[in-house]
């Protein structure tokens, strides 16, 4: 599985369940070659919203949520 998520200029990207997340600005950087640091404003922002969407994207939609899927 490889997950990513864009939004403006920075993007959010993992190849591979076995390397972190790594944060992009495609403006100062389009050939993807200088990971920026965790610490990042951006970081956060995208890396909790694709959380998100993963989440809903594996929820099963007849099933009722219990306070464990949540």
């Amino acid at each position: 599985a490889y997950y990513a998520i864009r939004r403006g200029d920075w993007k959010l990207m993992q190849n591979t369940p076995f390397e972190p997340m790594r944060l992009y600005n495609l403006k100062d950087d389009p050939g993807e070659t200088r990971p920026l640091e965790k610490n990042n404003r951006h970081y956060g922002e995208l890396f909790t919203q694709l959380s998100e969407h993963i989440i809903r994207a594996g929820a099963v939609p007849w099933e009722t949520p219990g306070p464990d899927k949540i």
